[in-house]
């Protein structure tokens, strides 16, 4: 089975071997340095976003959020040169080519972050983000199913109804025989349907 095929079906792809264990050990770096940059946010003192419009969110690489489920995040794209030639290694795979070309007529990026979650941060339940994306993560430690990490319902983006955010105070684990979880090891990129 192709790897859109495989994706269309399934809802969720991984892909390995975009990049070579030299540059993830950069990117590694590169971002740990970034999301510990010169600002951070605790939530709930975060503050609501700055529209450009009404539908055009600012974006803002000037500070890192520690939100709610104690999880890091900082927008990295512009943020460091680096990080930004690895972004484009990994946008002209032909793998991610594949899955973007077989969905989009054009795809755009949304937005690119960094998320950080040591030992001591809170599972976030099931839910998915929005109903018209895709997703992509690039691992960059290796991720165990013992790991807070992103899981997937094998088939969810084709139900009628999305699962949406219905069920997010429900720890994940106790969906563990339906649930398959975002591991590998690190530079592997793992692509989901946001359904």
């Amino acid at each position: 089975m192709s790897l859109s095929n495989n994706f269309k079906s399934n809802g969720f792809s991984k892909i390995s071997g975009i990049f070579s264990r030299d540059e993830i050990n950069k990117l590694r770096h590169e971002c740990i340095e970034n999301i510990e940059g010169p600002q951070n946010v605790q939530w709930p003192e975060v503050p609501e976003p700055t529209y450009i419009s009404s539908i055009l969110e600012q974006y803002n690489n000037e500070r890192s959020i520690t939100d709610s489920f104690d999880r890091k995040l900082r927008n990295c794209i512009g943020v460091s040169e680096e990080i930004d030639n690895l972004l484009v290694k990994f946008f002209i795979n032909s793998e991610v080519n594949e899955i973007l070309s077989h969905f989009f007529v054009r795809p755009k990026l949304n937005n690119f972050f960094v998320r950080h979650i040591d030992g001591k941060g809170n599972w976030m339940g099931m839910h998915s983000d929005s109903s018209s994306t895709i997703s992509m993560s690039i691992l960059l430690n290796d991720t165990h199913d013992t790991d807070a990490t992103t899981v997937f319902i094998r088939g969810s983006h084709l139900y009628k109804q999305p699962v949406k955010n219905k069920i997010e105070r429900l720890n994940p684990r106790f969906f563990s025989n339906l649930v398959e979880y975002s591991t590998g090891t690190a530079g592997d990129a793992n692509i989901f349907f946001n359904r």
